[in-house]
């Protein structure tokens, strides 16, 4: 499926949902969630080096996920379903 039409049919989910088509972020979400997949096996290189580092990095995850937790930045969702009107010349 092209670009086009998965723009086209994201736009289609939209107006059949009661989405606003100027909700522009929702419509991109879309097409990237419809992008074609290349999915890659790990190599048996990359799950060597993967047992060699899990007992470090779950090392590290034990003494500083809490405390990342705790201390972590809380922002609000991001919301896709924003809509951009289109601004008027007037209004510069």
């Amino acid at each position: 499926m092209s670009n086009f039409e998965r723009e086209k049919s994201a736009m289609a989910y939209m107006a059949a949902n009661g989405i606003d088509l100027y909700a522009r972020d929702f419509e991109s979400f879309c097409r990237h969630l419809s992008d074609p997949k290349h999915i890659v096996s790990p190599t048996e290189e990359a799950r060597r080096q993967y047992a060699e580092l899990k007992p470090h990095i779950e090392n590290l995850r034990t003494e500083h996920y809490e405390k990342w937790k705790r201390e972590a930045e809380k922002r609000a969702p991001y919301d896709l379903m924003r809509s951009y009107q289109p601004i008027s010349a007037e209004e510069f």
